[in-house]
């Protein structure tokens, strides 16, 4: 079953990569993304999913999808669907 965590909550998701929340700074895409307390890359997101086994997809304001590579790399579709 995939993880799903969304901006207002007190949940974190934990991954290979380390630990995810949101911070509160808002940006075109929703919420800053944070890994271990740290701003991850600039993303922001209204929702993050973990999927495909363990990989992180972030679900941003404008519809777009994006996988954590190292950096935030626009993937096509719903990458939690296929």
């Amino acid at each position: 079953m995939d993880s799903v965590l969304r901006p207002g909550t007190d949940t974190s998701l934990v991954t290979t990569h380390g630990v995810w929340t949101f911070g509160s700074a808002i940006a075109s895409g929703g919420n800053a993304i944070l890994l271990n307390t740290q701003r991850a890359a600039g993303g922001s997101a209204i929702a993050l999913r973990v999927a495909q086994g363990g990989q992180v997809f972030a679900h941003s304001a404008n519809g777009w999808w994006y996988e954590w590579q190292g950096s935030w790399q626009q993937v096509h579709g719903d990458p939690t669907r296929q």
